[in-house]
């Protein structure tokens, strides 16, 4: 019998978001770092349209240190 929580779609488009966030943090040149940071961003459009789809409220934006490693802060 398994015991792996069921994760809601929202949930899982969030995670995606996180791992693009991440892969952009390693990108060596700017186009991939720029595509991966735009994946995110639609991941993470997709799981507020998920959020919406459920009747829940947004979750307040996170503030990323995503681009302070590539900025050089």
């Amino acid at each position: 019998m398994f015991t792996t929580p069921i994760l809601s779609k929202a949930l899982t488009y969030r995670r995606k978001a996180s791992t693009c966030r991440d892969l952009a943090i390693c990108a060596k040149s700017t186009t991939d770092r720029e595509q991966l940071l735009s994946m995110s961003r639609l991941w993470l459009t997709r799981a507020e349209s998920e959020d919406w789809r459920d009747d829940l409220p947004p979750l307040p934006p996170v503030r990323s240190n995503a681009l302070a490693v590539v900025r050089g802060h």
